[in-house]
């Protein structure tokens, strides 16, 4: 389920996923980080795990390679063509460019 584009400043950010309801939560974006880099963020509160949280952190090279694909706004580039954070790695992979550096969280 996807939310509409959220602009905060020159940045934006896109919201690929906000729901809630009594089995739990899932929010999940994409966004600029202050280096230029792009940034999906995903957390969740229920269901499997108690709580997971992931970051994966394009860095700039990827992000710039990223946006001569997508074009020079990428979050509107990534909001117009993925449904979410794993189609947009999925995408890199086949590029050639690859994933960013993942971080994540598990309780």
């Amino acid at each position: 389920m996807s939310a509409p584009l959220t602009t905060i400043g020159l940045m934006g950010k896109f919201v690929f996923d906000s729901v809630s309801d009594a089995s739990g939560s899932r929010y999940s974006a994409v966004s600029l980080d202050g280096q230029g880099q792009l940034v999906v963020e995903i957390h969740d509160i229920g269901g499997t795990f108690d709580e997971y949280q992931s970051v994966e952190t394009y860095t700039a090279e990827q992000t710039d390679q990223l946006r001569a694909l997508l074009g020079t706004n990428i979050i509107s580039g990534v909001a117009a063509r993925f449904a979410s954070g794993a189609e947009l790695a999925e995408f890199a992979e086949a590029q050639g460019i690859g994933r960013g550096k993942v971080w994540n969280w598990i309780s």
